[in-house]
């Protein structure tokens, strides 16, 4: 039972509800949206049933009181938490269904004096409504709600056939029973449920025979476990997991929706006398994963990571674990042991083979918590063991076209990796990255995307809104396909202290070109656990990766910052295994990240601000993608046709009007170029300040020039000197003027 200033907290939020409710049935009369008065009739019923639990637990002097721990087997560091009402003395609610109204109230009155809680409908239409919008335990429905003269009239009995309300038990009511009604009623069942569980004469005027088949509908198809002892590890409640479900839930029905779930669980665990809810262990949208211990009688414990949410996602992600997820080897396996289902939720009870959930950690705590030598050995048993019986599975060498494969399985779209689109995020996403101090300075143009990181060069790259639609990232290549997980990420895969894993989370499950679950695992170090917001140290991570020369090339090197080599060794462990496990070549992998990263960038939406831990990553992915482009679309960031002094020094491109440093190109603004063409002529020549403004300006230098050279030198020296502190390329001469230092 709820606290007293609990309840009465939820009972003013219904009455004023209720209000607002009323007040827009008087103003649009006739012409109200039936969900105005299907909301109206469930909170005045549920405003109802309060005051009458407030007022019995006045006159009995019943309080409130926590779930006792249990005696054996409860972690001693945390004890449960009640933090939502039991339902062992709740209301069973009770839909009753009938064109008789004096029937319909004299009934529902009835019930609710013998203790239910009872939705009234008098019509079809009604009745749909209210199923659709509320949870009910049983229904009870007249087999004639169109006409009770009509012999033909089975509109009752077309309700309870209907497959959207299945789970429900249905009790049909009639005053003219026949065979064939009765036959058609009782038979044949629908998954487990008949149309109807029972079949009632109106003439029985016993006053038990409705009760008492209620009570039969509940034990024998309903099974929820009503004296289930729900309690809590972590600061959890109903509400807050409806709240993870359905983000959007509105107030008036999360109360029903509470119920619902909490129904799901009992009706789960329904030989169990006790559950402790654990940790979230992940979560989104319409689907989230728990971990739970169920205790028989006896106090015997199991545990279990309980799957529920949405039904239509828990029934396609059951339907795929029957389909294609392997048993693996030795004790990694994800085993499925119980399942059950309400009218809009569905939950699935996992077993982890040899694991205990007590000592058991997402991917995620393990790779901050523990050593980077575990860290490694756990990737390394995840791919040679857990993962290596789903790859086996139908197994196969193809020539396909990547990029396809890749978009269906990232979820993108044509539209979303049009140049349009891709500009508008790209330009929003630099200037956003500006304001948040995550770059010193970035400049955006057709040709290049280049950023300057304090006391660091400037680095140019392909800009890849423009690179992208016109290059091919869907060639050709040879594969290998089989089943994967397909849902790889920091809490999809569970782990224990040794470092052995276990997979959960099978919606995504079937075949697919293998190397996604390895660049799934990678996007998940890159873009979920590394915690800086240093984006030039992942830039640094990027560019060590992008200069290995195949997927086994070691990439340590002590001397890196902690951050940086941990995540190298991670991602060099995932590489090793991408190449020997399953065959993948270094091309492939690495437009498999391309992808990646355009999967990422696709989430993120120019109107809205973002926080900068958010927009680092969404920064780190353009960067990635960037660094591939100009290295995979035929960018010229390292050509086989410029000089030598671009691959090694200084060059500038006068047709293209770029310059080369280092094999990089610089993107330059037309005044920029102007400036470096005229002190290259010839390189070396000392250039005055009132010549270089003449030439480019047109004008007399004088002191109000001197500001606007200095500038635009700044700016130069930050994209064309490796270390703009110490000059290399363009010198200044202490009060003469400058020159431009070319290698002979």
């Amino acid at each position: 039972m709820l606290r007293a200033k609990e309840q009465a907290e939820i009972l003013e939020l219904h009455r004023l509800r209720l209000y607002y409710l009323e007040r827009q049935l008087a103003v649009y009369g006739l012409h109200a949206e039936p969900s105005i008065i299907i909301e109206r009739d469930i909170i005045a019923a549920t405003i109802e049933r309060l005051e009458r639990q407030m007022q019995r637990q006045r006159h009995t002097g019943r309080q409130y009181r926590p779930v006792p721990a249990r005696a054996k087997g409860l972690p001693h560091r945390q004890l449960p938490i009640a933090a939502w009402p039991s339902l062992e003395d709740a209301m069973k609610k009770i839909l009753l269904v009938d064109n008789d109204l004096h029937y319909l109230e004299s009934t529902g009155d009835y019930l609710e004096s013998v203790g239910y809680q009872v939705l009234r409908a008098a019509s079809l239409e009604r009745a749909r409504q209210l199923l659709d919008y509320t949870w009910v335990h049983v229904a009870i429905i007249d087999l004639r709600l169109g006409n009770d003269n009509d012999e033909r009239d089975r509109s009752g009995l077309d309700l309870a056939k209907d497959s959207a309300y299945q789970v429900v038990p249905k009790i049909i009511l009639t005053r003219y029973p026949s065979f064939d009604a009765v036959r058609e009623a009782l038979g044949p069942a629908l998954r487990g449920i008949p149309p109807a569980v029972d079949f009632i004469d109106k003439r029985n005027t016993h006053p038990q025979a409705l009760p008492d088949a209620i009570e039969r509908a509940l034990i024998a198809y309903e099974r929820i476990q009503f004296a289930l002892t729900i309690s809590w590890n972590q600061p959890l409640s109903f509400p807050a997991l409806i709240h993870l479900l359905l983000p959007d839930q509105d107030t008036v029905r999360l109360l029903d929706r509470c119920s619902e779930l909490e129904d799901l669980l009992r009706k789960l665990f329904y030989e169990s006398s006790q559950i402790t809810v654990g940790r979230v262990l992940k979560h989104s949208a319409g689907r989230l994963a728990l971990e739970v211990f169920a205790y028989s009688s006896a106090g015997a414990e199991r545990q279990y990571v309980v799957v529920c949410g949405l039904k239509a996602t828990i029934a396609e992600e059951q339907r795929r674990y029957k389909e294609v997820v392997p048993l693996a080897k030795g004790n990694h396996s994800t085993l499925q042991m119980l399942a059950a289902e309400t009218l809009r939720f569905a939950a699935s009870a996992y077993m982890l083979s040899g694991g205990d959930l007590e000592a058991i950690m997402p991917f995620r705590d393990f790779y901050q918590k523990k050593s980077i030598e575990m860290v490694v050995a756990g990737v390394n048993t995840l791919y040679a063991d857990t993962l290596a019986a789903w790859h086996q599975q139908g197994r196969e060498q193809l020539e396909l076209p990547l990029g396809e494969a890749l978009m269906g399985l990232f979820g993108l779209s044509g539209a979303q990796l049009t140049t349009a689109a891709l500009r508008t995020r790209i330009e929003a996403l630099g200037r956003n990255l500006l304001a948040a101090n995550l770059v010193q300075e970035i400049d955006i143009t057709p040709g290049a995307l280049t950023l300057h990181f304090a006391d660091a060069p400037a680095l140019t790259y392909a800009n890849p809104a423009e690179w992208l639609p016109e290059r091919d990232l869907n060639p050709v290549l040879s594969v290998q396909r089989g089943i994967i997980h397909g849902g790889i990420d920091a809490d999809t895969i569970l782990v224990d202290e040794q470092g052995q894993p276990w997979l959960i989370d099978f919606v995504q499950a079937g075949r697919g070109v293998l190397l996604y679950d390895f660049i799934r695992l990678e996007a998940a170090i890159k873009f979920d656990v590394l915690d800086t917001l240093d984006l030039d140290l992942r830039h640094r991570l990027e560019a060590r990766l992008l200069a290995a020369s195949d997927l086994d090339a070691p990439l340590d090197d002590p001397a890196d910052a902690p951050e940086l080599r941990r995540a190298l060794l991670t991602i060099a462990s995932i590489r090793r295994n991408a190449a020997n496990k399953a065959g993948v070549q270094l091309a492939a992998y690495e437009i498999g990240l391309c992808y990646s990263a355009l999967a990422l960038l696709a989430s993120y939406q120019p109107e809205l601000q973002y926080p900068r831990r958010r927009l680092v990553l969404y920064g780190h992915a353009l960067l990635q993608l960037a660094m591939l482009c100009s290295k995979h679309t035929g960018s010229a960031a390292s050509p086989a046709d410029v000089p030598e002094a671009a691959r090694t020094g200084f060059w500038l491109d006068h047709e293209n009007e770029v310059a080369w440093v280092q094999g990089q190109r610089i993107e330059l603004t037309a005044q920029e170029f102007q400036i470096l063409a005229f002190l290259s002529q010839p390189p070396g020549t000392l250039h005055t300040r009132q010549q270089i403004t003449d030439h480019i300006l047109g004008i007399d230098y004088d002191i109000y020039e001197e500001s606007w050279l200095n500038s635009a030198i700044n700016r130069l020296r930050t994209k064309i000197e490796p270390d703009p502190r110490k000059p290399r390329y363009l010198i200044t001469v202490r009060g003469r003027g400058y020159r431009l230092d070319l290698p002979s």
